[in-house]
C-alpha cells in the first residue's frame, strides 16, 4: 500500500519532530545521572587519597597504585560494585603500614567491609564511621589504636563483626548503645585495656555468635542476663578483674562451644550436670580462679570436648575413669588443685591426649602403665605429687613425646636406658626423687642443658656437664672422704678430700676462705661454712647467699640474680654498677616504661616466629605476648633479689610462677596478658 505523498511527508516531519524531542529527552536525564555518579565517584577517589595521606609508611609499597594512572577502583586492596563503581570494601591486611586512619573513611558511603587488621595503625577510631550505615565487617584488629571505642557504631545497623582485639583501646564497652547492633555476630575486644563492668544490656545482642573481651581489666560479675544469648557459641572473658560466680543461665545455652574465663577471680562449684546443658562443648579454659568441689563428671556427656582445663583452682577428689570415653579430648590441663585419692587406677583414662599436666596435686601410687598407650602424648607434667615406685620402661613407647617432668616425687629405682630411644624428647626432669644407679649417656642424655637430675643423691655417670660422680666412686666403699660442693645458681665445681689426712679440716676452711674471695658473675661472697656431717660421714656442703648467715633466702637471692643477669645481658661486677646502682636498681627502674631497653636484644630477636621482632612500639609477636612472659620473668628475678631475706619470694612460690610462664609461653594454658611475679 503507498500512502499520498502529502501524507507521507506529513508523517515522515512529525516522525522526525517526535524522534528528536524524544532524543532530546532522553539525552537530558543521562547527562545529569552521569554527572551525578561521576561526582560521587570523585567523593570516593578524594576519601581514599586522604587514607593515602595519613599513612607515613609502607614498607610493601601496596599504595603505589594508588594513583591517578588508573582508576581507584583498580587500586589495591579497593573493591567496588559493579553498577555503580562505588567504593565497597577496604582490604589492606598485614601490609604493615604505619600512620592514623583518616576521618574522610566516613565518606564512603557504599562500604561493606573494612579489613584494616596486623598494621601499626595509631591514633583513634575515627568516630565518621558511625556514618558508613551499609557497613557489615570491621576488622581494626593487631594495630596500635587507642582511645575509646566510638559508641555512634550502633548506628550501623548492618553490622555483622566488630573486631578490635589486640590494640590499645581504653574506658567503657559502650554496650548500652551498641546492643542496638541486632545483626551482630561476632564482638571481639581482646587484649586492649578496656575497663568498667559488662552492662546487662549486652542480653540485647540477640545474634551474637562470638563474644571475645579477654586481656582487658573489666571488672564486676558475669550477669544473668548474658543467658538470653541463645545463639552464643563461644564466650571469651580470660585475663580480666571479674569475680562472682557463673550464673546459671550461661550453662544453659546449649549452642556454647567454647568457655574461656580463665585467670580471673570467679568461684564456686561447676554444675554437676554441665555435660548436659552444654552437648556441644570443645573447649572449657577455667583455670586460675577460685572455684572449688568435685570433678565435674557429666562433662563426659559433651562428646566432642577436646581441652578441659581446670588448673589453679581448688578442685578436689578422685578423677573419673570415664574421661576416657572422651574420644577427642587431647589436652588435659589439672594442675595445682587437690585432685587424687588412694585408688592405683586415678589416671588410667589416657587414651588421646596429647597435653596432659597434673603437676602440683596428690596423686599417688605407682605411674600407669597404660601411659604408654597415649601413641599422641607430647608434653606429661607429673611433678610435686606423690608418685612412687619406678619409672616405667615402657614410657619409652611414648614416640611422640617431647616434654617429660616427673620431678619432686617418690620415684625409686634406676633410669631405664628405653628413654634414650625417645628422639623427640628435648625436655626431662627427673629431679628431686630417690632414683639410683647409673645415668644412660645417650639421647638426651648427652645434652645437659635439656634434662635435669637434680637432688637424686644415688645417681652417677661419666657426663662431666651433670656433675654427677663417676659410678665406681659411688659403688666403692667411700667413707672417710666427704665432697666440698659450691652451691651456685647451677653446680659449677666438686672437689673430694680426704678426712684420713691430717688437717682435713683445716684445708676444708682454707677453701671456704679461698671462695670467700672469690668475684665471679655467677658467685656472691660466702659469709659462712657448714661443719656439720651427715648420717654416713662423707659429706659437706659449702652454703653462700646475703644476709648474717647462709641460708635458703641466700640461695633465693643468688637464683634472682642469675635470673635478671641472663635477661639484661649485664654482671653485677659491670663498670656501671657503682654506688647505688646496682644490677637489682637497675632493671627495678626500667620497669617503669624501659623494659625493651634493658633486655638482650639477641634475646628478643629470636622470641616469636619468622623474621618479626619487637620493638618499643612497633611489631609484636604473639600480641606482646613474648615481652610479657619477659617482664614477668624480671619480676620474678627483682622479688627473688630483694634486700631483706624476709621480703623474697619463697622458691616454691617461683616454681609455680616460672611453670606458669612457660606455659603461657607455649601456649599450653590460656594467656594472660599482664603476668605478676
Amino acid at each position: 500500500m503507498e500512502f499520498p505523498k502529502t501524507l507521507w511527508g506529513f508523517r515522515s516531519s512529525t516522525l522526525a519532530n517526535i524522534f528528536l524531542l524524544l532524543l532530546v529527552a532522553m539525552k537530558f536525564p543521562v547527562n545529569h545521572v552521569s554527572a551525578a555518579k561521576q561526582f560521587q565517584n570523585e567523593t570516593d577517589r578524594l576519601a581514599l587519597l586522604e587514607f593515602k595521606r595519613q599513612i607515613y609508611d609502607d614498607p610493601f609499597g601496596v599504595l603505589n597504585s594508588w594513583n591517578h594512572s588508573q582508576h581507584h577502583c583498580q587500586w589495591q586492596g579497593v573493591t567496588c560494585s559493579t553498577l555503580h563503581q562505588r567504593v565497597t570494601a577496604l582490604t589492606l591486611r598485614d601490609k604493615h603500614l604505619s600512620g592514623t586512619i583518616s576521618p574522610h573513611v566516613g565518606n564512603l558511603s557504599f562500604m561493606r567491609f573494612i579489613h584494616l587488621a596486623e598494621n601499626q595503625f595509631q591514633g583513634e577510631i575515627p568516630k565518621e564511621f558511625g556514618r558508613l550505615f551499609r557497613l557489615r565487617v570491621l576488622n581494626l584488629s593487631s594495630n596500635a589504636l587507642g582511645g575509646k571505642i566510638p559508641a555512634n557504631l550502633s548506628y550501623c545497623s548492618e553490622m555483622i563483626v566488630i573486631s578490635l582485639e589486640s590494640n590499645r583501646l581504653e574506658g567503657k564497652i559502650p554496650i548500652d548503645q551498641l546492643s542496638n547492633l541486632k545483626k551482630l555476630e561476632l564482638f571481639y575486644l581482646m587484649s586492649n585495656n578496656l575497663t568498667g563492668e559488662i552492662p546487662s544490656s549486652i542480653g540485647n545482642l540477640s545474634s551474637l555468635i562470638r563474644l571475645g573481651l579477654s586481656f582487658n581489666n573489666l571488672e564486676g560479675n558475669l550477669l544473668m542476663e548474658m543467658g538470653l544469648l541463645k545463639r552464643l557459641a563461644i564466650l571469651a572473658v580470660s585475663g580480666n578483674k571479674l569475680s562472682g560466680i557463673i550464673p546459671a543461665s550461661i550453662f544453659n545455652i546449649s549452642a556454647i562451644g567454647v568457655i574461656s574465663v580463665s585467670a580471673n577471680s570467679f568461684h564456686g562449684y561447676l554444675p554437676n550436670n554441665i555435660g548436659l546443658t552444654l552437648p556441644n562443648l570443645e573447649k572449657l579454659y577455667v583455670g586460675v580462679n577460685k572455684f572449688y568441689g568435685k570433678f565435674p563428671t557429666s562433662v563426659t556427656n559433651a562428646s566432642g570436648l577436646e581441652i578441659l582445663d581446670l588448673s589453679t583452682n581448688k578442685f578436689e577428689g578422685q578423677v573419673p575413669a570415664n574421661l576416657g570415653d572422651l574420644t577427642n579430648l587431647h589436652r588435659l590441663n589439672l594442675e595445682d588443685n587437690l585432685f587424687g585419692s588412694n585408688s592405683t587406677r586415678d589416671l588410667d583414662f589416657l587414651k588421646n591426649l596429647v597435653d596432659f599436666v597434673v603437676s602440683r596435686n596428690q596423686f599417688s601410687g605407682d605411674i600407669p602403665i597404660s601411659f604408654a598407650d597415649c601413641k599422641n602424648l607430647e608434653n606429661l607434667y607429673m611433678q610435686a605429687n606423690f608418685f612412687q615406685g619406678t619409672i616405667p620402661p615402657n614410657l619409652a613407647s611414648l614416640k611422640s613425646i617431647q616434654q617429660l617432668d616427673l620431678s619432686s616425687n617418690n620415684l625409686t629405682g634406676p633410669i631405664p636406658k628405653e628413654l634414650e630411644k625417645l628422639q623427640y624428647l628435648r625436655y626431662l626432669n627427673l629431679s628431686y626423687n630417690d632414683i639410683e644407679g647409673e645415668i644412660p649417656n645417650t639421647g638426651i642424655f648427652s645434652n645437659a642443658s635439656q634434662i635435669s637430675l637434680i637432688g637424686n643423691h644415688k645417681l652417677c655417670g661419666g657426663i662431666p656437664e651433670l656433675e654427677f660422680p663417676p659410678c665406681q666412686v659411688i659403688k666403692g666403699k667411700n667413707r672417710g672422704k666427704f665432697k666440698v660442693i659450691i652451691l651456685l645458681s647451677i653446680l659449677v665445681a666438686v672437689k673430694v678430700l680426704d678426712l684420713r689426712k691430717n688437717g682435713a679440716s683445716k684445708s676444708f676452711k682454707a677453701e671456704c676462705t679461698t671462695l670467700r674471695n672469690i668475684r665471679h658473675r655467677n658467685l656472691v661472697s660466702i659469709v659462712s661454712y657448714c661443719s656439720s656431717i651427715d648420717s654416713r660421714g662423707d659429706e659437706f656442703k659449702a652454703l653462700y647467699g646475703m644476709g648474717v648467715a647462709a641460708s635458703i633466702l641466700g640461695d633465693v637471692y643468688s637464683y634472682g640474680i642469675l635470673l635478671l643477669e641472663m635477661i639484661t645481658r649485664k654482671r653485677p661486677t659491670d663498670d656501671m654498677f657503682m654506688d647505688e646502682l646496682d644490677l637489682h636498681n637497675y632493671v627495678n627502674r626500667a620497669l617503669a616504661g624501659q623494659v625493651y631497653e634493658i633486655v638482650d636484644h639477641l634475646l628478643l630477636s629470636k622470641a616469636g616466629d619468622g623474621n618479626k621482632r619487637m620493638t618499643p612500639g612497633g611489631d609484636k609477636t604473639n600480641g606482646g605476648r613474648d615481652m610479657d612472659c619477659v617482664i614477668s620473668l624480671l619480676k620474678i628475678g627483682l622479688k627473688c633479689s630483694e634486700k631483706l631475706p624476709n621480703d623474697r619470694m619463697h622458691m616454691n612460690e617461683v616454681v609455680g610462677k616460672l611453670h606458669h610462664i612457660k606455659d603461657v609461653f607455649l601456649g599450653v594454658r590460656a594467656y594472660q596478658k599482664n603476668l605478676e611475679a
